[in-house]
């Protein structure tokens, strides 16, 4: 089957989409070309995006549908007319699309990129004492013992202030990343600090602040906290009373995140060229199947008027 895509645009997601279409098809089977016009003589021609439907070709004719907007109302339809069968991005589309053709209509949504995973960062800051373990450095060693290798997968630390090598270190051995920043009176540092945190963990026992709570929420940065000092005042986010329900925070957190991203599970590239595939060459014995049943539904008709 030969197979042309029409691209309205260059350097835009659907020239990418189709790059991944003809990159992921077996070209023994069908041949995918790509370029600004549709070609008459191939099997199909994919419209990317519907825009391009502007007069049926000898083949098939499938456009893209991405979304409805009102000042288009009077395109949409010509197009829809001219269509063979349609490709729409989401559950949304489909029934927009049901409620105004009848063409046969699948969902395919585009595919997401491999991309590096960003992990949790956790901030910490202040001075540590030595041999006391004010700081719950204890506290943090205890629940990093207790995640699995994939949880450690999704998480990091960033402290700033002076004394924290040590669980530096201890945090580097079991594969989870850690950054120090000493100078905590810097404030270009600082502000580094917040930006780049995505919650901000208070571990002490003993405080009358801490500072960093007031700047956390200053920053807008969620804070996780021992009831101490500023959390009677200002209530975090998370607070705990002891470790096992920090480790619970944390592993909430890291849960909330892991199960953002198996929504999308499916949505690969590959997942998008077959099914694209798929629907091109299932168009045809569809149209006959509704073809069919109009004609059964017409002479069905024709008997209650004879």
């Amino acid at each position: 089957m030969r197979i042309h895509i029409k691209l309205m645009d260059r350097g835009w997601i659907f020239e990418y989409a189709a790059n991944m279409l003809k990159q992921l098809t077996d070209n023994t089977i069908h041949k995918i070309t790509i370029s600004e016009y549709a070609l008459d003589d191939a099997d199909v021609n994919l419209y990317f995006n519907w825009h391009g439907l502007t007069s049926k070709t000898k083949g098939l004719d499938i456009p893209y549908f991405t979304h409805y907007e009102t000042r288009l109302y009077k395109d949409v339809l010509p197009r829809l007319k001219l269509a063979d069968g349609i490709i729409c991005m989401s559950n949304e589309g489909y029934r927009m699309l049901r409620m105004i053709t009848d063409r046969p209509i699948w969902i395919i949504p585009l595919g997401y990129d491999k991309l590096v995973v960003r992990r949790i960062v956790i901030g910490i800051s202040g001075r540590t004492y030595m041999e006391t373990d004010r700081k719950g450095e204890s506290d943090l060693k205890y629940i990093v013992s207790g995640l699995s290798t994939i949880e450690k997968d999704f998480l990091s630390f960033l402290f700033l202030g002076t004394g924290w090598d040590d669980i530096s270190t201890y945090l580097v051995d079991r594969n989870i990343p850690c950054r120090l920043l000493r100078d905590a009176t810097d404030l270009t540092i600082k502000s580094t600090f917040y930006q780049s945190i995505d919650y901000y963990l208070s571990l002490g026992l003993d405080e009358g602040g801490p500072q960093g709570i007031l700047d956390a929420f200053a920053t807008g940065v969620p804070v996780i906290s021992t009831p101490v000092g500023y959390s009677f005042d200002l209530i975090p986010d998370y607070t705990f009373s002891h470790v096992e329900q920090l480790s619970a925070i944390i592993k909430q957190l890291i849960k909330a995140k892991t199960e953002r991203m198996v929504k999308v599970k499916d949505y690969t590239w590959e997942n998008f060229a077959s099914n694209v595939i798929k629907f091109c060459e299932r168009v045809p014995s569809v149209i006959e199947e509704q073809r069919k049943e109009k004609e059964l539904q017409w002479q069905e008709e024709r008997k209650q008027y004879s």
